[in-house]
């Protein structure tokens, strides 16, 4: 694997150095035919300048952070209340001020622009002049967000992790700015579309925008003809609508790697076009291309090793994994994927299971039922008379960190949900190697399958035997979870007629020293009875969680419920993309 220092310095001195040649080289011999330069030469130097100046204090700011003390640190970057958790307003207080800021950089060029093409006529302005000054100001917020867009902040990428963003975090960034350009460049088509065509002759936007080499009234401050920016913004506008359709969450988590394919392919059309629109695209650009070289760069370097792994099936039907390789990786942090015996695919992405001090990877997969899924081809590599196989995989990462350090709490509870259970295997794994840190671990998991206690990573955890470690495992009633170590089905139905779910945990099955509940998992109730009575009201309280939106948004509200009884930092691991 790269080390972080090699990619710290490479991406330092690539980002910065080559942006700047290349804005030099630019303004000394001007290679766009609609040359920014020749008649915003100023405005374009400063705003580029404090473009640069932004992303170089942002990414500063993101190593500086972790700097400060723990509780400062966390309060800056804690999800906000449940009830709050909507849109725009997802994400913790420091993505929100990112974004403020974000606005505030877009807003200075607009006004920039806006002031620039208002102030070279000595007449009386007209209506002509407005709405130029509008083109340009909402043309040039694009150009900002266009370049903010291009920086790798994706799950798979060296960046965030270098710079402490939490994946999710990131992921958030990309998607704001995202709609933001998407926004911006239908309000710029729109001022084109049905304001500005007017102005010229014939007033016909559909005449300039596909008829490209025509004579005809020159916009001012241009030196060429009008109808070739308006056909490669019309290329630019069409491909950023493909790749908005298929980025709408109820088709980019059903068909990812539909959505995958079209960002490679419109993406790279849709930057290329608005780069000919106009040449300022360039300059806002170059970081990010830049940095995406990078990033494609790594992944390709840590892809070209085959590692050898075996493949084996849990009692419960999930896959094990064991790769036998050593990597550096922070806890809790997941692995993109690649196997061989399955052909090309798109890599894929899985929380490693195990403490870090060891010289092999654990994965744990739950295959889908579905035939179309990459899982459910996983699962038939391994025939059902076939304990084990050898397999080929190339990895990439590790991404992703733990929110709380472990070592500065006093107790951690993870709450997870089918296979979440990774994420809490390795902080349970990393805990009880260590004689200092939390005086107690609790893992409460929600799982349907039948045999769930058997998983051979929780029987290790186990075998430790330390009196640390307590584990709970909730499965729906209607699954019998743990029917075999019930006398009968009658007692189950009696249980399930019974039951108090504000008693969640009334009846307990103890399992090979695992305790069972027939009931569901309610983290308010676990939280309150069995958690913070074990802690003092000044106790520090890490908090985990890795599941289905609903099990966190129930954790993250049961933590907001207790936060007067102990101060609770907690994690939630997404398992959406």
């Amino acid at each position: 694997m790269v080390s972080s220092k090699v990619i710290h310095w490479l991406t330092a001195i690539v980002s910065i150095l080559l942006s700047g040649l290349f804005y030099l080289f630019s303004r000394m011999k001007c290679l766009h035919p609609h040359c920014v330069e020749t008649y915003a030469k100023d405005s374009i130097t400063i705003l580029y300048t404090f473009y640069l100046i932004f992303i170089f204090i942002t990414a500063l700011l993101c190593k500086l952070i972790p700097q400060l003390p723990f509780k400062i640190r966390y309060w800056l970057e804690k999800d906000p209340p449940t009830s709050l958790c909507l849109g725009w307003f997802q994400g913790s207080l420091l993505e929100l001020l990112t974004l403020f800021a974000v606005l505030g950089l877009i807003t200075v060029n607009f006004i920039f622009y806006w002031n620039l093409m208002l102030s070279v006529s000595n007449d009386l302005l007209t209506e002509k002049d407005y709405w130029n000054a509008a083109l340009m100001g909402s043309g040039h917020m694009g150009d900002v967000l266009l370049g903010l867009l291009l920086i790798p902040l994706g799950r798979h990428s060296f960046l965030p992790s270098l710079l402490n963003i939490h994946i999710d975090s990131a992921l958030r960034f990309h998607k704001r700015c995202g709609t933001l350009f998407c926004l911006i460049s239908i309000l710029h088509g729109f001022v084109i579309w049905t304001k500005v065509t007017r102005f010229l002759n014939p007033p016909s936007y559909f005449y300039w925008t596909f008829n490209i080499g025509v004579q005809g009234q020159k916009w001012i401050f241009y030196v060429s003809n009008a109808g070739f920016m308006a056909t490669f913004g019309f290329i630019a506008g069409i491909a950023l609508s493909i790749i908005l359709i298929f980025s709408f969450s109820i088709i980019r988590r059903r068909l990812y790697n539909l959505f995958y394919i079209i960002h490679i392919l419109f993406g790279p059309l849709m930057i290329i076009s608005a780069s000919f629109h106009t040449s300022s695209i360039w300059y806002y650009c170059m970081p990010g291309a830049f940095l995406l070289s990078i990033d494609w760069i790594i992944r390709l370097y840590n892809y070209r090793k085959q590692r050898k792994g075996l493949i084996r099936r849990e009692e419960c039907g999930y896959l094990r994994i064991d790769i036998f390789d050593k990597i550096d990786f922070n806890l809790a942090s997941f692995i993109m994927i690649k196997i061989e015996e399955l052909g090309y695919q798109i890599s894929h992405p899985f929380t490693i299971a195990n403490d870090a001090n060891e010289d092999y990877l654990v994965l744990l997969i739950k295959p889908s039922l579905l035939t179309s899924k990459w899982t459910n081809q996983l699962a038939k590599l391994l025939p059902s008379e076939c304990l084990s196989k050898e397999i080929t995989v190339r990895i990439d990462g590790s991404f992703g960190f733990l929110k709380f350090q472990t070592s500065k709490m006093n107790l951690v509870a993870c709450f997870v949900g089918g296979i979440g259970i990774s994420g809490a295997l390795a902080i349970a794994s990393h805990i009880l190697k260590r004689d200092s840190g939390p005086s107690l671990v609790f893992i409460f998991w929600a799982a349907r399958e039948a045999n769930a206690e058997k998983l051979s990573v929780l029987q290790q955890l186990m075998n430790r035997q330390d009196s640390r470690l307590h584990i709970c495992v909730f499965g729906h009633a209607a699954n019998f979870l743990f029917n075999h170590k019930i006398r009968n089905k009658d007692e189950i139905l009696t249980m399930e007629e019974e039951r108090n779910i504000s008693e969640t945990l009334r009846y307990d099955i103890q399992t090979n020293g695992i305790k069972g509940s027939l009931e569901r998992m309610i983290p308010d109730d676990l939280l309150q009875q069995i958690v913070l009575p074990c802690v003092t009201t000044s106790a520090e309280i890490g908090i985990y969680t890795c599941g289905p939106k609903s099990l966190m948004d129930s954790v993250q509200k049961a933590c907001e419920n207790a936060r007067k009884r102990a101060n609770i930092y907690l994690h939630r691991e997404s398992f959406e993309w």
